[in-house]
């Protein structure tokens, strides 16, 4: 009897001891899950503090932005790839408070010019086809390599896109001949275009450098237009003259419509051009401990007085 008592207690201070080495590890388990937690509130705490500061230092950018358009506004009557609105900021280093010798982000960015590209909603002014305008577009899309056929074939859609009607050139239902339901308004950017039958992103990222989507038509900048836009627009001016312009512009931009026409005879330039801009795309890049952050936005400057208005910003 003495025996089987002092297993029990045997048996006792075991079952003890394993329950005491449970509790401790249980204890310990749970321990390293709170602290686990908390590194992982205080990172992403941190993440947002720096997502935050990077979004903040891409919006005061595009506020520097505004204001390099409204003082060049003030000094110049042109607009030219020469100005000082158009030399692209490289990553500049951004300090951390106070302190003077620590830098904790970068910013950089660039701002260009939109005037002196193809604008698509001319396709469909006031929501009716134009068809000079589409004329135009096809001459663009062919100058970039697309076959004739399905240049026509691709700026029908974008006007069709674009118009107020439900029918198109050819007097069939859009959404018959498409297959899709169009939007029947004016395109928000040049990104729309991958909604547009036919468009694709190799297509889009051919036409980037040359097209955009601005609110209202506005004269065609020549001082800052694409030798195969020039050649699009004015259909006197072959590719290799407009090649020519964009060369020696550089040298001397245009001061008017009349000095473009003296200078290059026969091309023709009329009040659909200038040579000053209204609209740009601010692009500032913005990076802060371990966030990065570029964001886009669409400046209209209406005049020399005024401050260029936002007429929309994208964060990517």
């Amino acid at each position: 009897m003495n025996r089987a008592f002092a297993n029990m207690r045997s048996g006792s201070r075991g079952a003890a001891l394993v329950a005491a080495l449970l509790t401790v590890a249980l204890a310990t388990l749970l321990a390293t899950q709170m602290i686990t937690a908390q590194s992982d509130a205080m990172q992403n705490l941190g993440g947002r503090r720096d997502f935050a500061q990077a979004r903040w230092l891409a919006r005061g950018a595009a506020d520097w932005a505004r204001a390099i358009l409204a003082e060049d506004a003030r000094n110049s009557r042109i607009d030219h790839a020469g100005e000082s609105w158009a030399i692209k900021v490289p990553p500049l280093p951004v300090k951390s408070g106070q302190a003077q010798d620590i830098f904790e982000g970068k910013l950089s960015g660039e701002i260009v010019e939109q005037d002196g590209r193809f604008n698509l909603n001319r396709l469909s002014p006031a929501g009716k086809a134009d068809p000079d305008q589409i004329d135009a577009f096809v001459r663009l899309l062919v100058l970039l390599g697309t076959a004739e056929n399905e240049a026509v074939r691709l700026a029908l859609a974008v006007a069709d896109w674009t118009d107020s009607d439900t029918v198109t050139a050819n007097g069939a239902p859009e959404r018959a001949s498409y297959g899709v339901q169009f939007d029947d308004q004016p395109l928000l950017g040049v990104g729309s275009l991958l909604s547009v039958p036919g468009f694709t992103p190799a297509l889009l990222a051919r036409l980037q450098p040359f097209v955009s989507a601005l609110p209202r038509r506005v004269p065609l900048n020549l001082n800052t237009a694409p030798a195969e836009v020039l050649a699009a627009e004015l259909p006197e001016l072959d590719l290799a003259v407009a090649q020519r312009v964009v060369a020696e512009r550089v040298r001397a931009p245009f001061r008017d419509i009349a000095d473009f026409n003296a200078r290059y005879a026969g091309a023709a330039a009329t009040a659909s051009c200038g040579v000053t801009s209204q609209y740009f795309l601010a692009t500032t890049r913005a990076s802060y401990g371990e966030s990065l952050v570029m964001m886009r936005t669409l400046l209209h400057r209406a005049s020399a007085n005024a401050w260029p208005d936002i007429l929309w910003q994208q964060m990517l």
